[in-house]
């Protein structure tokens, strides 16, 4: 073959050539030209280093795929581990605050669910809290203080199995203590005396007004929590100063009837001890209530305890029963103004010396 071959006549031997089909003179010639021809050297590239053959592509694309696939299910599951973490750190978050830190017991502490007790020494203060509810135990007791006021908050967690339900703890005051205050603002001590539970809550009912029917529906039921008998209904009497506030009852027993009492130049039934009782705390709480009237019928019995107390009334049967105690008081009204002297109140009616 001669050495100098066209190009195109190389070109349609290249695929022989690239495959080894061409003689050896033909292949030495084609090479030769190949050496000087850059257009021909460019075609045979083409064909040797060209796409690969379908069953190669095919195994290609599906790599693709597979590669594709697995880069969206990786992405798909970010996701998915993001919302899990975030359901576990918040169901981390409520058992955290439920079980462990708890609750403020200042929402319970009107509903009977709790007693807290302070006792004050010096500059030592003894708080000592007891749950009624079986299913609450306190988790923490904490107190603050600021110029002799000592703030004592108790935090309750539902009882588990390394949970006491009551708990104690002393607070050491770093100046002269006056008053201590518990969950929800009851005053759990003042001016040394310490404030029992059931006189807490009604210095805590406390209202300026009888016109406001709520609340002093609220204290009626709250100085009831003592000895005292139940009322069906009550009414206000606001047309006119003195403003007034009757209670009306149908359920005393007759056990309570033949009860008698003696005090002094007084000898009164038990329930009508009681109504005295209560006017005496009502009239303390109310700031312008001026007098308490009471109605009660027994069931099946053929008697009727009414009576009208005045301020006046209720103030001069507390100084008889104080007696020789020392007595500074003015007015009924006077034993309302703190909760110190509203436990002494309490005090005198339950027959105990007044405590200064």
């Amino acid at each position: 073959m001669s050495d100098k071959l066209s190009c195109h006549i190389v070109k349609d031997l290249l695929p022989l050539y690239a495959d080894g089909l061409t003689g050896s003179e033909t292949s030495e010639d084609i090479k030769a030209h190949l050496e000087g021809c850059e257009d021909c050297s460019k075609a045979l590239r083409a064909m040797t280093e060209g796409e690969p053959e379908p069953s190669e592509q095919a195994d290609t694309k599906k790599t693709k795929e597979i590669d594709y696939l697995k880069k969206v299910k990786k992405r798909s599951r970010i996701p998915a581990v993001i919302v899990g973490c975030i359901a576990l750190l918040i169901i981390a978050g409520v058992m955290l605050r439920f079980f462990v830190i708890g609750d403020s017991a200042g929402k319970y502490f009107n509903n009977m669910n709790m007693f807290v007790q302070a006792r004050v020494s010096g500059n030592m203060v003894e708080i000592e809290v007891f749950t009624a509810n079986s299913g609450t135990a306190v988790s923490k007791i904490s107190c603050s203080e600021k110029d002799g006021l000592v703030t004592v908050d108790v935090r309750t967690v539902p009882v588990l199995f390394f949970k006491e339900g009551d708990a104690k703890k002393t607070h050491y005051a770093s100046s002269k203590v006056y008053k201590v205050v518990g969950p929800g603002g009851c005053v759990l001590w003042e001016n040394g005396i310490g404030i029992d539970n059931y006189v807490q809550r009604i210095f805590m009912a406390k209202t300026p007004y009888v016109g406001n029917n709520s609340a002093v529906g609220n204290l009626l039921q709250t100085v009831e929590l003592g000895n005292g008998p139940s009322h069906a209904y009550f009414e206000l009497q606001t047309a006119s100063e003195p403003y007034g506030l009757k209670v009306y009852n149908v359920t005393v027993t007759e056990a309570g009837r033949e009860h008698q009492w003696i005090c002094k130049d007084y000898e009164l039934p038990y329930v009508e001890r009681n109504y005295m009782s209560q006017a005496c705390k009502l009239l303390a709480c109310i700031d312008n209530l001026g007098y308490f009237e009471y109605y009660a019928k027994p069931d099946n019995l053929d008697v009727v305890f009414q009576g009208k107390i005045t301020a006046e009334d209720a103030f001069e049967y507390v100084k008889s029963l104080a007696g020789n105690s020392e007595f500074t008081y003015s007015s009924i009204k006077d034993f309302g103004k703190s909760a110190a002297s509203l436990q002494q109140l309490d005090n005198i009616l339950n027959h105990q010396a007044i405590t200064r």
